[in-house]
């Protein structure tokens, strides 16, 4: 520890540079946090492998938020001369069978640039009525193409739709191979990046002094067999470094990315520097099954719908709702970074991360809440928005609904809910110290847990780590490992015991 603190010490004008290449805000809070994150992720090496653990952090490629929202721009737009008059008659989902696949975090945004109906946004598999004209899947990353291939062939090679793939960014080599080896009729994405990228090829443009990157490429080999056995570099050898502030493609170096919420092997122990956030294929079922069988109500019966219960589960890192339904008091706008965007004028809206996710209106819902309450985190509370219009102004906004875990204000909590509207946003919050004057601190959305079969899903939350860039999470006096989930299961009116 001693020894890699010095290095740490040594190296401060360097990671201070490395800081501000990643975009994030100096001196503030995620700067001091992301520091801590660096010095952790040293100690995963061994004293004289720490030089070259620097060499590789600096080449990692991050893109940030901004970058992301232009590139969803461009491709929007060229998503609207490629379907012209087939856009208000087609379907957009993630690429994957699990709604927290990477390519659903961007449904949103696409959404919006696009001027779309909530009902032409769904995932995989779905109903496909007669008049849908084209369907178009979403990605964060193509790295070797073999995984929308793989889904093109197994699910929608039988389609007689067009069917597009939209990717923010795609290696060279992929790109050509889901152009050539897949069906579908485009290919689009936003930033190519040459194979020079990848880490340890001979024309890496990343490392190119052959002794440098032999010895570099031993080290992520060393670990990554450990921690990935199967694709120690990358899935399917793709050498990659790219990182994103929302999440990491397994296709980036393992050494980057292994960690407790991902396809790590069980029972190494690793820090993550860029944390994968989920795990890839459907949605994750191992540790967090656990989230789904408990606690579900007895008496709920499964509902028999072919209509989806739950609609685009996504995390929403910017969401505004109204000054006054956020829990109060709320720590010091100080501690919180600037918005990457106009802020609202004080009073009007404050910026919270939670789950977007659209319930089926008019259907019963039961709820049921697992809070992570220990010595740090006394009090939490889960708190539900329903999107409602505004009265006298027009449009909608947020309102506090079904409230779950204050002692002060959610009073006895709802097992229930019957949604009047669609749309709901999930958030929590976490106190310190139980006082009326002590602040909410907001817990990072996690995991989801879709159990379609039977009607169910749970949200998690955690105190751990936010994700770089996140308006509105105030940052934690401490992390504490704490994670808390609002479980909800669906149940059709008229079915028996599921009226209670």
């Amino acid at each position: 520890m001693i020894l890699h603190q010095e290095k740490f010490e040594q190296n401060m004008p360097k990671i201070e540079v490395l800081l501000n290449k990643w975009g994030i805000p100096q001196n503030g809070p995620t700067w001091h946090y992301k520091k801590a994150d660096i010095l952790r992720w040293l100690e995963n090496f061994e004293p004289s492998e720490v030089d070259d653990a620097f060499l590789l952090m600096e080449k990692i490629q991050h893109h940030g938020e901004n970058a992301i929202r232009e590139t969803i721009a461009d491709l929007s737009d060229e998503l609207m001369n490629i379907l012209g008059e087939d856009l208000k008659r087609s379907l957009f989902l993630p690429l994957g069978l699990s709604p927290s696949s990477s390519g659903a975090i961007f449904l949103y945004e696409f959404r919006h640039d696009l001027a779309l109906s909530e009902h032409q946004f769904s995932t995989w598999p779905c109903k496909i009525d007669s008049d849908v004209r084209a369907l178009v899947f979403f990605d964060d990353l193509i790295g070797s193409g073999s995984q929308a291939v793989r889904f093109f062939r197994e699910y929608l090679s039988e389609l007689r739709q067009k069917v597009l793939y939209v990717s923010l960014f795609a290696f060279a080599r992929g790109l050509k191979r889901v152009q050539e080896d897949s069906g579908f009729r485009t290919v689009l994405t936003g930033v190519r990046l040459s194979d020079e990228y990848r880490a340890f090829t001979e024309d890496s443009m990343i490392f190119r002094d052959a002794t440098q990157r032999l010895r570099i490429k031993s080290l992520a080999e060393k670990y990554g067999k450990r921690l990935y056995p199967s694709h120690p570099l990358g899935y399917d050898d793709t050498q990659s470094l790219v990182v994103f502030s929302h999440n990491t493609p397994n296709n980036t170096l393992p050494v980057i990315w292994a960690g407790s919420k991902n396809e790590k092997v069980v029972g190494e122990r690793w820090f993550p520097l860029w944390e994968r956030r989920w795990r890839s294929g459907a949605t994750p079922k191992a540790a967090e099954a656990a989230m789904i069988q408990r606690e579900i109500p007895a008496s709920s019966v499964p509902a028999q719908t072919s209509f989806p219960l739950f609609r685009d589960i996504q995390i929403k890192c910017w969401q505004e709702i109204p000054l006054e339904e956020r829990p109060h008091p709320f720590p010091p706008v100080s501690l919180s970074p600037p918005p990457p965007f106009q802020p609202k004028p004080i009073g009007e809206v404050d910026y919270v991360s939670g789950w977007n996710i659209r319930l089926r209106a008019g259907l019963r819902y039961q709820l049921s809440y697992d809070f992570g309450k220990n010595d740090m985190w006394p009090e939490i509370e889960i708190v539900l928005y329903q999107r409602v219009p505004r009265l006298n102004q027009g449009g909608e906004l947020w309102k506090r609904a079904v409230s779950a875990g204050a002692l002060s204000t959610s009073g006895e909590w709802p097992s229930e809910v019957t949604p009047l509207g669609d749309e709901w946003l999930v958030t929590c919050w976490g106190k310190t110290l139980i006082a009326w004057n002590a602040p909410w601190w907001a817990f990072v959305p996690e995991i989801c847990d879709l159990d379609a079969k039977n009607g169910a899903l749970a949200l998690s939350f955690t105190d751990q780590k936010r994700q770089e860039g996140e308006v509105g999470l105030s940052e934690f006096p401490a992390m504490a490992g704490c994670r808390s989930v609002l479980r909800i299961q669906a149940s059709l009116p008229g079915v028996g015991a599921a009226l209670l």
